[in-house]
C-alpha cells in the first residue's frame, strides 16, 4: 500500500487543504511502514544471531575442553615437569591392580534389571579388555542370554571371596567369587566360580582412555571355571 517516495513526491507542494491533509496522511503512515519494516529486519537478524549463539553453546557443551595435568615435583618440592595426565607413565601398585580386577568381576558378572545400569556396567567392563577378550566377553554374554534373563526379571548378585597373585607369575591373578541369581527378588540359584586373569599395563593414549581406565590395566586373557 505504501511505497518509497519518489523525488517528485518528496518535493510536492500541496495547493489546498485536501492535498495538504493527504500529504500528511501519506507521510505519517509511510514513515510508520518504513519503521515497521526496519524493526522486522532487526528482529530477524537478532533471531538469526540467537540461533547461532544457542547452536554454538550446545556444540561446545558436547566437547570436553578440560584437560587434567600432572605436576611432577622433586625431593625439594620444586616443580620439574608439567604434562597432561595421559602422558604420565604411572606404574599401578598391587593394591591398584587387585582393586580394579575385583571391580571388573563385579561389573562384568553382575546382571541388573535396570537396562541403563546394565549398559553402564558393560561399557565400564570392556574398557579393561583387550580386543580379543572383548570378543570373548561378548560370546559369554550371548551364550548366557543376558537379554532374555533381564526381560524375564532375572538379576545376579556378585560377592568376591578372594583374590591372589598366582605364584611364580608377574601378571596373573586368581579370583574366587559367588554368584546368586534372583527372579523378581526371589532366590533362584547360587554358584561359585574361579577365574585366572592375565594382565598387561598399557598407558592411556588419550582422555577417553584416561577416564575409562586411568591406570591402563588391560586383561589380555582369562578363564572362568565353575567350582562345585
Amino acid at each position: 500500500m505504501f511505497r518509497k517516495k519518489s523525488k517528485k513526491e518528496k518535493n510536492f507542494i500541496p495547493k489546498n487543504d485536501y492535498e495538504k491533509a493527504k500529504k500528511e496522511f501519506l507521510d505519517f503512515y509511510g514513515d510508520m511502514a518504513a519503521r515497521l519494516h526496519s524493526w522486522k529486519l532487526i528482529s530477524f537478524i537478532m533471531l538469526i544471531l540467537v540461533i547461532i549463539s544457542v547452536s554454538g553453546i550446545v556444540y561446545l557443551s558436547t566437547r570436553s575442553s578440560l584437560i587434567p595435568y600432572v605436576i611432577e615435583v622433586d625431593q625439594t618440592g620444586n616443580a620439574k615437569g608439567i604434562n597432561p595426565a595421559y602422558q604420565i607413565n604411572y606404574e599401578p601398585t598391587e593394591a591398584n591392580i587387585q582393586y580394579y580386577l575385583q571391580n571388573f568381576v563385579n561389573k562384568s558378572r553382575w546382571i541388573s534389571t535396570d537396562q541403563v545400569l546394565q549398559g553402564n556396567f558393560y561399557t565400564e567392563s570392556i574398557a579393561f579388555l583387550s580386543k580379543e577378550m572383548k570378543e570373548k566377553f561378548d560370546e559369554i554374554v550371548r551364550g548366557e542370554n543376558w537379554t532374555e534373563m533381564i526381560k524375564n526379571g532375572f538379576s545376579r548378585d556378585v560377592q568376591i571371596e578372594s583374590i591372589n597373585k598366582v605364584a611364580g607369575t608377574k601378571d596373573s591373578y586368581q579370583i574366587r567369587w559367588k554368584e546368586t541369581v534372583y527372579q523378581r527378588g526371589n532366590f533362584v540359584d547360587s554358584k561359585k566360580f574361579l577365574a585366572i586373569f592375565s594382565i598387561k599395563i598399557e598407558q592411556p593414549k588419550n582422555l577417553t582412555d584416561l577416564q575409562q581406565n586411568p591406570l591402563g590395566i588391560k586383561i589380555v586373557d582369562y578363564h572362568i571355571t565353575n567350582e562345585k
